[in-house]
């Protein structure tokens, strides 16, 4: 069977009926939109898989935490560098706010959980952006090509009444006419249909790729966290060791203070009592001597 030729499907197509004709120029702008749709999400989404990737790669190589910061912020177009930064934004927010500072760590894991939620949920937003469009080319083309199908059909059967005749010349180019409707209707909807679960697919790997990324980075910050509790546990423990020290040393200072004081007192209350016998002494050898003199 010998398939029509193109110039004979576009005799079809002008000769068709007004209506069928704009059903016809529907569904050519929505293949055309929707293909543009169907070649930009594919290399979109491929450029983001391979930064996602890649940047989990270096992100788990890190050898510390810091390290791995910088690796998953120094690209500001990639999905991990957003939902990152995002989430270093609002753990900034945290600080700058008048919490205490154990309440701020505390809340700090639970601030930097839900904002990977909220980020991670934006960069699907963004990614699944006009596939609502393919799901309604995939669902739609085929029952607008079914309104020109039963149009042309319609035309058809109107012709036969005018022309009074059953012949198939008399029909066929208004069967034809809607035969081509559902067809276009058909090529539209198919490839919409399968370009939409591919991507859907896809999209949904990548945001697993970025919750397994933020469960990385919430563990690795748990860690960071601890440590850095642990650290101001012995850097006040320290504080107080030394304080304690300085006290006990202040004190050994005061008590030798006050021992020399006792010491000097003592010299001093000694050096008085000596005084005052050397001067009881004199006065005595002179009281002494007087006596002689009357006697004499």
């Amino acid at each position: 069977m010998n398939l029509l030729s193109q110039t004979e499907i576009t005799t079809i197509l002008l000769n068709a009926t007004i209506v069928v004709q704009i059903i016809l120029i529907i569904l050519f702008c929505m293949s055309l939109w929707s293909w543009s749709i169907i070649l930009g999400k594919f290399f979109s989404i491929k450029r983001k898989e391979k930064k996602i990737a890649a940047d989990i790669i270096l992100f788990e190589a890190g050898s510390t935490f810091t390290e791995s910061l910088q690796i998953a912020t120094r690209q500001n177009k990639s999905p991990i560098s957003q939902i990152t930064l995002f989430a270093l934004q609002e753990l900034r927010v945290l600080e700058k706010s008048r919490i205490d500072k154990d309440k701020k760590k505390k809340l700090a894991l639970k601030n930097l959980k839900r904002s990977f939620q909220v980020a991670i949920s934006k960069e699907v937003k963004k990614m699944s952006h006009s596939l609502s469009f393919l799901a309604t080319c995939a669902n739609s083309s085929p029952f607008i090509g079914l309104l020109g199908t039963v149009w042309g059909i319609m035309h058809a059967f109107q012709t036969i009444g005018v022309m009074k005749t059953t012949a198939l010349t008399a029909v066929a180019p208004g069967i034809a006419e809607a035969l081509i409707a559902t067809a276009i209707g058909l090529g539209v909807a198919i490839p919409a249909s399968i370009a939409y679960n591919y991507f859907l697919s896809r999209i949904v790997r990548i945001e697993t790729d970025l919750i397994n990324f933020a469960s990385t980075f919430l563990n690795r910050a748990e860690i960071k966290f601890s440590q850095t509790t642990i650290r101001d546990i012995e850097r006040e423990k320290a504080k107080e060791r030394i304080k304690e020290r300085e006290e006990l040393k202040a004190k050994a200072n005061a008590k030798e203070a006050k021992a020399e004081e006792n010491k000097a007192a003592k010299t001093k209350e000694n050096s008085e009592n000596i005084s005052d016998v050397k001067e009881k002494m004199a006065f005595s050898s002179g009281s002494e001597n007087i006596i002689e003199d009357e006697k004499d």
